[in-house]
């Protein structure tokens, strides 16, 4: 069984922060568990560094950032609840464009997972406050997370520390990347 969690955030970090991102996907990835990413430049890449290759991106369209090397595997699937969630949870979901709605579909699986995978545990992000939740992309995965219940901890807010300690809470024995790979490829 894979316990997972969604490592994402801002595409602009500091080098202490990706220093710091990397560290915790380090840490996270000898505990057992299973980065679900973007693949997105900065904090995504980040994370995906840190995972030991023991990551999921999730992808809006094949070849979307292919130059990144870091992650395992790359999974450009978007299924029907994907979409859905964009209409649901978006704020403005009707002026978005194709590829900007893919990209907030996506998000959908970096924290819902695919393929009988589980949802995430928790998120790791690391992205400007902006009332409650943050800009950009990240915010549609803490939206998606609220409505489920998930914990999320955004490493530039007081405390972070502290309540990633509180998000860690059971370890299972995860899958192997070999079979993560199979399942995606006989989808």
């Amino acid at each position: 069984m894979i316990t997972a969690y969604a490592g994402i955030g801002s595409r602009t970090i500091t080098k202490e922060e990706r220093e710091i991102i990397v560290k915790i996907a380090n840490f996270l990835s000898e505990l057992g568990y299973v980065c679900y990413s973007g693949n997105a430049v900065g904090s995504d890449d980040a994370f995906q560094e840190g995972s030991n290759k023991r990551c999921v991106s999730y992808i809006p369209w094949n070849g979307f950032n292919a130059h990144l090397k870091s992650s395992e595997i790359h999974c450009p699937y978007i299924n029907t609840a994907g979409f859905q969630s964009v209409d649901k949870f978006h704020p403005a979901p009707e002026k978005l464009s194709d590829k900007a709605r893919r990209l907030m579909a996506r998000n959908y699986h970096q924290v819902m997972g695919i393929f009988g995978y589980p949802p995430v545990e928790f998120i790791v992000c690391c992205a400007t406050p902006k009332g409650d939740f943050c800009d950009g992309g990240t915010a549609q995965a803490l939206r998606l997370a609220n409505h489920f219940n998930i914990p999320w901890v955004n490493i530039r807010t007081e405390n972070w520390k502290s309540k990633l300690k509180m998000v860690i809470r059971r370890i299972d024995s995860p899958a192997t990347m070999e079979e993560i790979k199979n399942a995606i490829n006989n989808y």
